[in-house]
């Protein structure tokens, strides 16, 4: 099975970032038949998700973009926002 990592920097601090990964998740489970267990932590949360033939971890934190970085879009919002 490939390995695909994908890392995109944010301005959202935790809390929104947080639940942008919860959406993101609610849409992957109801549109991909994924299964997602989200595992908060103090600094960061971690969303896992299965499925036959996948298997993945979306791992969410408050680390800021430097001023003047780059203003993607984190992949949560992004794919929650293709529904």
């Amino acid at each position: 099975m490939a390995d695909i990592h994908i890392h995109r920097e944010h301005r959202l601090g935790l809390a929104k970032a947080r639940k942008t990964a919860w959406r993101w998740a609610e849409a992957a489970e109801a549109k991909f038949g994924m299964e997602c267990t989200v595992i908060e932590g103090e600094t960061s949360d971690v969303v896992e998700f299965t499925r036959s033939g996948v298997a993945g971890r979306l791992v969410v934190d408050a680390v800021l973009a430097a001023a003047g970085g780059t203003k993607k879009k984190p992949a949560a919002k992004t794919a929650a926002k293709k529904k």
